[in-house]
């Protein structure tokens, strides 16, 4: 999900001694409230994010997408084993900063990040192996599901490297502890559509649906942490180290 891509974008162009665009506000290194700063100025882009910053190269923040999750394990009487593949997910440019604190340092900066998403919608496709109830599922068809305040708290740190002559900050992957208050997952098409063993089905494995987002977030949070990295890299290698962190 690109949800604190309005900080890396903010971090590649903030401290730019380049014309800034109107919808930006700057912030100074001496700031005492540097943090309520950078959150402010963040707030201030994140509409345009949801469309995409086409001046600075910036993709549109919805939806993202992810091209396939694997999951589960041998014992399907207690794990759905299944593939998502094709998957979108809108909702990202809802999210709320909560707080933000930076450690700007010469050796290196940091970014420690906490905010909430209230809604992330997700849509694609499921291959099924599994066991619920003494039912074997075994299909194809499209999903959906729903992840409720989706809270998160990530670290992203970069350092100075020298790129073709010049000074650039670069970050590394960002790392993210993620809590969400409730999920949801509906796979249609089950038994052929039939209506009444469908929900049924989706009954049952909405009761675990904790368990299923147990194994399905290593790969939704690692798929979402490279995504930021790399949104976050390609906004600050344009600019150079100098121009992004001028020591006046």
């Amino acid at each position: 999900m690109k949800v604190v891509s309005g900080l890396f974008v903010f971090s590649a162009i903030a401290f730019c001694s380049c014309k800034i665009p109107d919808y930006i506000k700057v912030c100074k290194f001496n700031d005492p409230q540097l943090g309520d700063c950078i959150s402010s100025s963040v707030n201030m882009i994140r509409g345009k994010l949801k469309d995409g910053i086409k001046e600075l190269n910036v993709p549109p923040l919805e939806p993202l997408f992810i091209d396939r999750l694997s999951f589960g394990n041998k014992d399907y009487a207690s794990h759905l084993a299944t593939n998502l593949t094709n998957i979108k997910i809108t909702g990202a440019s809802e999210f709320n900063i909560i707080k933000v604190v930076p450690t700007l340092t010469k050796k290196g900066h940091t970014f420690r990040i906490e905010a909430i998403i209230p809604k992330l919608h997700i849509e694609g496709d499921y291959e099924i192996n599994t066991k619920i109830l003494s039912l074997e599922l075994k299909g194809n068809g499209p999903f959906t599901a729903d992840l409720n305040q989706y809270h998160f708290e990530c670290m992203l740190k970069g350092k100075k490297v020298e790129k073709e002559g010049a000074n650039h900050l670069e970050f590394a992957k960002m790392q993210c502890n993620v809590v969400i208050d409730k999920s949801s997952i509906y796979l249609h098409n089950l038994f052929g559509g039939n209506p009444i063993l469908e929900k049924a089905t989706n009954d049952a494995i909405s009761e675990n649906s904790e368990s299923l987002y147990q194994d399905i977030r290593p790969g939704i949070s690692d798929a979402i942490r490279q995504r930021f990295t790399d949104i976050a890299n390609s906004v600050t290698l344009a600019f150079t180290y100098e121009e992004l962190f001028p020591e006046t």
